[in-house]
């Protein structure tokens, strides 16, 4: 929920944060060629997959950016809700309830994963995006090239944690 101001600020989205709860989560009509052709391509099915995961959601996801979201069949499943009588998570409206999120941003794409657990079927779909979004094919580097490359990556990643996004991006770049 704390992230939503960043993202904007750095990658321009719509998003904000929503809530935080327990539910099933399904793939959105509108993201099924998407998740299918770019974002997950090396998980079968992945436009029909439901998975139960406690997230911090998003909500003003443009239709085009939703990946998964609640469905009319999602029902909360965190306690603090059923004890506040809450039982559905349904969407209410056009602008629901989002737990995976993602948006082009220059030559690739951002990702938001709301999943607070790791749940195993996140993890698939992170796995699954890195690998599609993968530029360089490690497997044809020589072992000195991987070594550029990976010292390349450690230098963008401190960068970028320590708010330096221009040597971050130089970096990456290399």
């Amino acid at each position: 929920l704390q992230l939503a101001p960043t993202l904007q600020r750095l990658f321009g989205v719509s998003w904000t944060g929503s809530a935080y709860y327990r539910t099933d989560w399904g793939a959105t009509e509108e993201s099924r060629g998407l998740l299918e052709g770019d974002l997950f391509p090396s998980i079968p099915d992945v436009g029909k997959l439901v998975f139960s995961a406690k997230a911090c959601s998003l909500r003003g996801v443009p239709p085009g950016e939703r990946c998964f979201g609640v469905t009319e069949n999602s029902r909360h499943q965190s306690i603090s809700m059923a004890m506040a009588g809450e039982s559905s998570a349904a969407p209410t409206g056009e602008d629901y309830d989002v737990c995976v999120a993602t948006k082009a941003f220059g030559e690739g794409r951002i990702l938001y994963l709301g999943d607070v657990n790791a749940e195993e079927e996140t993890a698939q779909l992170a796995h699954a995006f890195c690998a599609a979004s993968a530029r360089v094919p490690f497997e044809r580097l020589t072992p000195e090239e991987l070594g550029r490359v990976s010292a390349a990556r450690e230098r963008g990643n401190e960068a970028f944690k320590a708010g330096i996004l221009q040597d971050a991006l130089s970096n990456y770049d290399e």
